[in-house]
Formats: structure tokens, sequence, C-alpha cells
């Protein structure tokens, strides 16, 4: 640092060395005796000067980890950025397809009634072109719901209408596929006017995919019970089966997109968006599901919703009939 002697003036008995950067130093100090004379050896001090915080050694490791962690997030944002753009035209693509696919399906079935008229010999073959179609058609639909849940473009329309009258109308309607896979269904309903405000075509699905699947993943013989209960406040509808059930690890993933869970030991056919679109559409409709399940044994959904108007936001009520 200072190579130079420094002398002091008669009676000052110290030294200040400013500013000094941090290492090991040596201070050497010789002294006379008034007369000239100086000490052969001088006395040798070492001085260690410690850096700042900032500068030590544990602050610059700190640094390097600062970096590297700050590398791998730049990093995992690039992919996830990269991944999210890919996932939104893979989005915009499957879209289109699905938009493009339901065109055919609605000429094919105006082809089939046409058919019915000429050739009604054939009813039966129109019954099963006709369910298929319904089938795929609807599956079609549910894949645009999906999308339209991951945009946040899901919109809830509630009306007015007779709710017993609907979960029995829906029953109806999916009883056919019960009595092909020789499982019975039941209907458990008040005895109330049950008049309630909700969504029918998000009511539709939500009832859909869930008696669906209590059909698809039963056994021979089986049965599905349905009960609706209607309080001042809301509904609560139930859906219980004697199927297959469900394993707890699989009931981890249970709304996860698709995901099958253990299905595909039925050999039955899934694309995992049921119950996944079926939890927006609840959560959508301001209502609450829960899950009980069984490996074995069986698997009971219980749905509440709100059924008051007031419950629902005024640009979720349909007012046309005004």
């Amino acid at each position: 640092y200072d190579d130079d002697w420094q002398y002091c003036a008669k009676g000052v008995h110290r030294g200040a060395f400013q500013n000094l950067p941090s290492g090991t130093y040596h201070l050497k100090v010789k002294a006379n005796d008034g007369y000239g004379h100086w000490q052969e050896l001088p006395y040798d001090i070492t001085i260690q000067v410690l850096p700042p915080w900032y500068a030590s050694r544990l602050a610059f490791m700190l640094y390097i980890l600062m970096l590297i962690g700050g590398i791998f997030a730049v990093a995992r944002w690039y992919k996830e950025r990269v991944k999210t753009r890919n996932s939104l035209q893979m989005g915009v693509i499957l879209t289109n397809i699905t938009h493009e696919l339901l065109t055919p399906l609605t000429i094919i079935s105006a082809t089939i009634y046409k058919l019915k008229a000429m050739a009604p010999q054939y009813e039966e073959d129109y019954l099963v072109m006709d369910s298929n179609i319904n089938r795929t058609t609807r599956l079609l639909r549910q894949i645009l719901e999906v999308r339209k849940s991951q945009a946040g473009q899901l919109h809830l329309l509630v009306s007015r209408g007779n709710l017993i009258s609907f979960i029995e109308e829906a029953c109806e309607n999916i009883r056919p596929m019960a009595e092909h896979q020789q499982v019975t269904l039941s209907l458990e309903k008040p005895k109330a006017e049950g008049m309630a405000w909700f969504d029918a075509d998000k009511m539709d699905k939500i009832i859909y995919n869930l008696l669906s699947n209590a059909i698809k993943y039963n056994k021979v013989g089986g049965k599905i019970d349905v009960s609706l209960s209607l309080g001042k406040e809301q509904a609560v509808i139930t859906i219980s089966d004697n199927g297959i059930g469900m394993s707890k690890e699989k009931m981890k993933h249970l709304y996860t997109r698709f995901f099958d869970g253990d299905y595909r030991k039925q050999n039955m056919p899934g694309t995992g968006i049921g119950l996944s679109l079926t939890h927006d559409l609840v959560k959508l409709h301001h209502g609450d599901i829960q899950c009980e399940s069984q490996e074995g044994e069986g698997t009971t959904f219980t749905i509440t919703l709100p059924i008051r108007k007031s419950a629902y936001a005024p640009d979720e009520i349909d007012n046309s009939d005004k």
C-alpha cells in the first residue's frame, strides 16, 4: 500500500491510513534514540482489514446463487411462455376443428331425418345413428365449453323454471342408456312447487355428465339413485351409484382435466373432461359439488345450488321474457 517510510513529528505517536482495501497488511515501526540512530530491525505488526458485508465471501456466494436462480427463473418463465403460447394456438386450432366437425354432423342428422320418411323399415338403425350423432355432438360441445372455461368466457344466464320437471326430464332422456347397460335409474323428488332460478343449458350438462358417468362406470344389475330436495335458498341434488367407485388417490385428481382415473380398467371410453367441466359449471352457478366414493362400492355426488334470483348478479339473469 505504501512502501515509503512515513515520519511522525516529535511527540506524535500515531499514524493514520484511510480507505484501505480489504486484505492483509504489515505495519512496520521503528524508532531512533533522539540522536539520529535508528534501530536495526523494525517492529512488524500484521493488520487484517475485513471487507464490508456486501463484499464478503459469503455475500459473493449468495450473489452467485442469486444469479443461478435468476437464470433458472428466466428460463422457466420463457419455457412457460412458449408453452402457453403453443397451448393457446392449439386451443384455437381445436376450437376451429370442433366447429368444422359440428357442421357435417348437423347435415348428417338432417339426412337421417329424411331417410326415416323414405325408408321407415330401418328405424332401429336410424336410432343407433341418431344416438351416436347426438353423443358426438354433445362431446364436441363439451370441448367448446372447456375452451370457454379455460379462456374465462363461460357466462351464466339463469331464468325461472321448474327444477323438479327439469331433473325428471333429464332422467327420462338418459334412461334408455341406463336400460341398455342394465342399470336401474330411480328419482326421488319433493312434492313442492319446484320453481327455481337456474341456467337450463349449464344444468343439463351437469346432470348429463354425472348420470352418464354413473351409468358407464356401473355394473350389470347396478342402480343409480337421484334425489332432489328444495329449500327456500338452495337446492340439493344427489346422484348415487353402486358402481366401481374410486380410490382415495384418484379422488385427488377427480376434477383434473383429461384425467380418467381408474375407469380405463373397465375398458370404457372417456375423455377426462366431463367431471372437470361439471365442476366448472357448478362453480359458475355459485354452487358447490362434493364427492364421496369407495372403491368397489360406488360413488355419490352432491350438488348444492342457490335457487333464489337474489343469489345472482344482474348480468347473470335472463330478462328476455319481460
